[in-house]
This record gives C-alpha cells, structure tokens and sequence, in this order.
C-alpha cells in the first residue's frame, strides 16, 4: 500500500483549490508589499514634515529670547 504522505504533493497540484490558493497567497503577498512601500514613504515624508515644523518653532523661540523677548 502507497502512503498518502508521499503523493500529497501531487494530488495538491492537480487540483485546483491548490491554484486558487496559491493565487490568494501571491495577491496577498503583493498587496502586503504595497502597504509596507507606501507606509514607508508616507512615514518619512511626515517625519520630515514635523522635523521642519519644530525646527521653524524652535528656531523663533531662540530668536524671541535672544532679542529679549518683545519686538
């Protein structure tokens, strides 16, 4: 008698729930990979944004207590 174990690869690739499966897992795989990129870049550009935006902030800070304060 043949063990079920040995054939199991084949029979998963004859039928086609397998293709199914591997076109959901390819999918979603690539919709992971897009949110990750886009993440990304939207994660730097926002840390930028606020770097910027305190630097301004503290920079006029600096600059109001150096000349005393009042204009």
């Amino acid at each position: 008698m043949k063990s079920p174990v040995r054939f199991a690869p084949a029979a998963f690739l004859r039928d086609e729930n397998a293709a199914v499966t591997v076109d959901w897992v390819v999918l979603t795989a690539a919709v992971v990979a897009f949110a990750t990129t886009v993440a990304a870049i939207l994660n730097g550009s926002i840390a930028r944004n606020v770097t910027t935006k305190l630097e301004t902030i503290i920079s006029d800070a600096v600059d109001g207590v150096g000349r005393g304060g009042d204009d």
